[in-house]
């Protein structure tokens, strides 16, 4: 994602008669601890800066990574979600500000109110040179001084550097790639039903086709062509959902050339043919937690009621987010009223997560199912929510076709063990951990163990030093997705230990993300085949 920003210098204008007023300054150091915030409206303006630390922010809903060489600004008013863990002394400055305008002399002076009190939100690229290290350092060493000139002195340093974010956005805005990259995603939004020309697209920016779909998928996290056809399945949807007009003419008025076309895109993107999709679609499901999700869609089950406010949720919101129209959050009583609204067929949730006596008041809403989350295996949940949804049928077909695949998987991964001395190490948030086939049973695989509670036996915790006794010539990396399992990934990649490998030296190192630690799902373990299935179908002959 980009930051919504205004691209010319004259938008600036209107802050000659704006004030700006630090309200507080925080500076996280302590390393190997999570930071969360949440607020349903903010009453000022914040700002992120990750100097050394990573996270993730939500802003309305939107989510912005915090890594280096980007910062996270937030406007008063909108709903902010956030987490943050440090990884060295230098930490992360989160700042919070005031603005508004100045009373000027006339009427005439006065600047439009409607304009936003701020002219960007979300993630800017800004990398703050020792200077503006030096700003935030005084800013928020002064702030919490007992002197009230210190305290002062912190407000010229946010000001400063204030100013300092605003002038490099502005250059950059000159000289980068931004401007040119939001007039080809309105190109896209406006004409998506067209054939869409890349070259064409590259050619208005003057760079090649190959650097085009970099910068875009750099940018907004997915490939342009990934996009347009998000766009056109959107729409088909909204189409398909007034159920007035044939396949064939909404695939025409989406982008598609023949109906099978369009069947076969549908089917690949959302993952059912479009006859199925509308079926399921007059059954009205509402995932409680957001977990569920990856409960229901192997069921063939979009709900239309879920979360989707939490950076993990990204895969989910780009593929399904048009298919939720009633958003649950986090407070008990406002889902219940957006519930109520909404008038769900049926309720499925996570009993670890939901009190007891919020169970029992959603039951008088609709009939409910939570899952029993710390007993059973995801195959178990599956089954459970199949049967109380009478998907038994959905949810077998499901596992003989996961079965199947990791089959394959098993028969792939072994020949890497074999041809390279595959080492598999998990990533989590709380260490590093080797897998070690226990069972020495050639089927056994390490994806996607049970991390709600302990590992299981087949995972034994490592240091980096205990590295340097595996002369793996291939590394298979399981990397959870949560903040703190990221920077125990950073920190580990900083080790010499790690730099000294044979497979690190000769590049041959391989991520398979795993999702959050908490998420143990049916479609979660049928993405991470998917990963490795691609990753076997790269390295081997």
């Amino acid at each position: 994602m980009i930051s919504t920003f205004i691209n010319d210098q004259a938008a600036y204008t209107p802050m000659e008669n704006m004030w700006f007023k630090l309200h507080d300054v925080w500076h996280i150091q302590k390393r190997n601890t999570c930071w969360n915030f949440k607020s349903n409206k903010l009453d000022f303006h914040m700002l992120f800066i990750p100097i050394g630390g990573l996270g993730h922010v939500s802003i309305n809903g939107h989510n912005y990574g915090l890594r280096s060489g980007f910062i996270v600004v937030c406007r008063a008013g909108q709903e902010v979600r956030a987490e943050a863990a440090v990884q060295d002394e230098d930490g992360i400055y989160i700042v919070c500000f005031e603005s508004g305008f100045a009373v000027l002399e006339t009427a005439n002076d006065q600047p439009d109110r409607s304009e936003s009190l701020f002219p960007f939100s979300g993630d800017i690229d800004f990398t703050p040179s020792h200077a503006d290290l030096a700003l935030c350092d005084t800013m928020a060493r002064c702030w919490h001084s007992k002197n009230k000139m210190e305290r002062l002195r912190s407000q010229a340093a946010f000001h400063e550097l204030l100013y300092s974010i605003m002038q490099s956005r502005l250059l950059k805005n000159v000289k980068g790639w931004n401007k040119e990259l939001v007039a080809a995603k309105a190109f896209m939004e406006r004409h998506y039903e067209q054939a869409i020309d890349i070259e064409q697209l590259a050619g208005s920016m003057q760079v090649s086709s190959r650097h085009f779909r970099r910068l875009f998928k750099d940018t907004y996290g997915i490939s342009a062509m990934d996009y347009i056809n998000e766009l056109r399945m959107n729409k088909a949807k909204q189409l398909m959902e007034k159920g007035c007009m044939p396949i064939e003419e909404i695939a025409r008025q989406t982008g598609y050339n023949n109906e099978s076309h369009f069947r076969r895109m549908f089917r690949k993107q959302v993952g059912i043919p479009p006859a199925l999709y509308l079926k399921n679609r007059q059954m009205k499901v509402a995932a409680y937690n957001w977990s569920n999700l990856g409960q229901l869609l192997p069921l063939h089950i979009i709900p239309q009621a879920a979360p989707m406010d939490q950076y993990w949720t990204d895969h989910y919101r780009r593929k399904y987010g048009a298919d939720v129209t009633v958003p649950l959050g986090h407070r008990y009583d406002f889902n219940r009223e957006a519930l109520s609204r909404f008038g769900p067929d049926c309720i499925i949730g996570i009993d670890a997560y939901v009190t007891p006596e919020e169970q029992e008041r959603l039951g008088q809403i609709a009939r409910t199912f939570f899952v029993p989350w710390l007993t059973g295996s995801w195959r178990d949940h599956l089954r459970l929510i199949a049967e109380f949804l009478d998907r038994g049928r959905e949810a077998e077909a499901w596992l003989d076709k996961y079965d199947d695949k990791a089959g394959l998987v098993s028969d792939k991964v072994n020949r890497l063990i074999r041809q390279d001395d595959l080492l598999t190490i998990m990533i989590d948030r709380k260490g590093c951990y080797r897998w070690v086939n226990r069972r020495e049973d050639p089927a056994a695989l390490p994806f996607a163990p049970r991390r709600i509670d302990q590992l299981p036996s087949d995972f034994i915790r490592m240091t980096a030093d205990e590295l340097q006794d595996w002369e793996a010539g291939r590394i298979l990396i399981l990397l959870s997705e949560d903040v703190m399992s990221r920077v125990t990934w950073h920190e580990l990649q900083q080790t010499q230990h790690w730099k000294n490998l044979k497979a690190v030296r000769g590049q041959r190192v391989h991520i398979v993300t795993i999702g959050p630690w908490f998420e143990y799902t049916a479609y979660n373990h049928g993405m991470i085949l998917d990963q490795i299935m691609g990753i076997c179908g790269h390295v081997l002959p």
